[in-house]
């Protein structure tokens, strides 16, 4: 059985393809599988992996019809034979020693996920603008070492896949998958996962480079302001909801978490349409903010609804900002200095 499972969606990446695959295949844990999905390429992309895949048997080249990012990514994990999973996407590369490094934490550590340092840059010469500057002030990490999965960790981590490596046997009891068919497929994935973690081993070196180009779905997606789109942040808190929902006793624990979530998904919605849907959003936000209120009710009572500080009123400090919630309702203000 290999140690660790790379799983690369491939869809119209020529141009990127062979730094990608090269990182991989010259890693230096040499113990694992590649599992390369064909999503339906119309350039060259597949020509590049059947002539890879001839060179080096640790490589699968699976061809699909094209389905999305996430119709991609799940296909691989039903075919993952590795205790540890790791998601690259094909226009990206890694560091020689990551998968060593990551198979190394995890034997010595009692931790459910790794997660390490990423640096995004452009194609045109490494430049950077300000999208980039800001993404990397995103991806930066915040913490080092063995950390408890509190929701405070979890938000102040990001929600990509591809600079973390997952226990493929968490993954694949709780059927954690990628929600097809929506934008932002990382938010589902990531936070179903982290909420059935107990610990988390961070470093901050950097072992994964992201590279933005025209073509990227990142690039897209943040420079036009589209609802469609945009709306895909809170569909896939609601994948989440329903999903978590299903289990009492991760629903109990996590339902403040889920409406902390909810209303930061709303503000980063709104960030990302027009102001004419403002009130749209402001819409589905109170009919999703409902259904949790009510799954709660039903499952718990109302008495103990009401009862409950954890759930219902509770003060977060931040700085010199403070943020109160009672009943879903939120109201922040800064403390003058």
């Amino acid at each position: 059985m290999p140690k660790v499972s790379v799983i690369i969606p491939v869809y119209n990446v020529e141009k990127y393809l062979r730094q990608c695959l090269d990182s991989v295949i010259n890693q230096t844990l040499k113990d694992i599988e590649i599992i390369c999905i064909n999503d339906g390429s119309t350039d060259d992309s597949l020509q590049i992996l059947e002539e890879y895949a001839k060179k080096d048997e640790r490589i699968k080249v699976i061809s699909k019809e094209n389905g999305g990012l996430s119709s991609a990514r799940n296909e691989g994990l039903r075919r993952v034979a590795s205790e540890l999973c790791y998601f690259l996407d094909s226009d990206d590369y890694i560091e020689p020693n990551l998968l060593e490094t990551a198979f190394n934490v995890f034997s010595n550590n009692d931790i459910d996920y790794y997660c390490f340092g990423s640096e995004v840059y452009t194609e045109e010469n490494n430049s950077l603008n300000q999208e980039t500057k800001t993404l990397n002030k995103y991806l930066k990490i915040k913490f080092n070492g063995i950390q408890k999965a509190t929701f405070d960790v979890g938000q102040n981590q990001n929600i990509h896949v591809w600079n973390k490596v997952f226990k493929t046997s968490i993954i694949k009891n709780n059927n954690i998958h990628f929600i097809e068919g929506l934008l932002y497929e990382d938010i589902f994935f990531t936070w179903y996962y982290f909420f059935l973690s107990k610990k988390i081993y961070f470093d901050k070196n950097i072992f994964h480079h992201y590279r933005t180009h025209s073509n990227s779905i990142m690039e897209k997606t943040t420079q036009n302001k589209s609802y469609e789109s945009a709306i895909s942040h809170l569909y896939n808190w609601h994948e989440l909801f329903v999903e978590i929902s299903k289990n009492k006793e991760l629903f109990n624990k996590n339902y403040r978490n889920l409406l902390i979530l909810l209303h930061n998904y709303k503000k980063r919605t709104i960030e990302l349409s027009e102001p004419k849907d403002k009130n749209r959003i402001k819409g589905l936000v109170k009919s999703y903010r409902k259904e949790l209120n009510n799954s709660f009710i039903q499952k718990y009572g109302f008495l103990k609804y009401l009862a409950s500080s954890q759930n219902i009123f509770f003060i977060r400090i931040n700085g010199n900002s403070s943020t109160i919630w009672f009943c879903g309702f939120k109201l922040k203000f800064k403390q003058k200095i």
